[in-house]
């Protein structure tokens, strides 16, 4: 694969949400395991990784419920929401989370931004 079509795909990738690069990598990473075997390398989760996997699927199950707002996830538990994203941050760190997974729910009938 060439470095230009690597730039480019970057480039692309540069214009997604926050939300949308995070399930990008997700998947990214999903086709390398089910591949790996075939080239023989072998690519484990780490723990992070299936952490924020679970992350990932409450946003999918949950995520309509508070779309347009900000919410704290620390894997699968909802720690906290709002309208203001670092109040949201505060209240999962004074909750005792030390990395809570914060982000802006995009409402599923957003359009999607494609960069000016």
């Amino acid at each position: 694969m060439s470095s230009d079509l690597i730039d480019h795909l970057m480039e692309q990738a540069h214009n997604l949400t926050p939300q949308q690069r995070r399930l990008l990598i997700t998947r990214l990473l999903e086709v390398e395991r089910t591949t790996s075997g075939k080239n023989g390398v072998t690519l484990e989760l780490t723990d992070e990784e299936r952490y924020r996997n679970r992350e990932q699927q409450w946003l999918k199950d949950h995520g309509a419920e508070y779309a347009g707002l900000w919410v704290a996830l620390d894997g699968e538990l909802l720690i906290s929401s709002g309208t203001d994203g670092w109040q949201v941050f505060d209240a999962a760190r004074k909750a005792g989370i030390r990395v809570p997974f914060v982000v802006q729910v995009e409402s599923p009938d957003d359009l999607p931004f494609g960069g000016w």
